[in-house]
């Protein structure tokens, strides 16, 4: 090797390297707008997360008071037994409808994401 293959070799080096990091860039690039999509699900199922939290909250209160209404107006004797027993059946319904049923959009959001990462890879 001679002294005027030297600079070829350097000049060579240095386009590689500069391959190699416009790459690395384009990699980085590539995860970041993945993540961002993946962080826009995620902040979005949080978002149903504490709707659904709020709604339950003062749904089944609406519910039990209109439930009471409609039976007093339609002509029923109101009593202790079956106000605490309607209120009863709708904390049971709450449980089961709201919560059950905003975990399944959840699982279903962040399964979504999880076969997203699987045929990204």
């Amino acid at each position: 090797m001679s002294y005027s293959e030297s600079p070829r070799i350097i000049i060579i080096i240095i386009i590689i390297i500069i391959i190699i990091i416009i790459i690395i860039i384009i990699i980085i690039i590539i995860v970041t707008v993945l993540f961002r999509k993946e962080s826009t699900l995620i902040l979005y199922a949080g978002f149903i997360r504490g709707a659904a939290l709020a709604f339950m909250i003062v749904f089944v209160n609406i519910v039990m008071v209109i439930t009471i209404t409609i039976f007093v107006a339609n002509g029923g004797e109101l009593s202790s037994k079956k106000v605490f027993t309607t209120i009863s059946l709708l904390i049971t319904l709450r449980l089961t409808s709201v919560h059950f049923l905003v975990q399944n959009i959840l699982g279903i959001v962040e399964a979504q994401v999880a076969a997203r990462r699987l045929q990204v890879n």
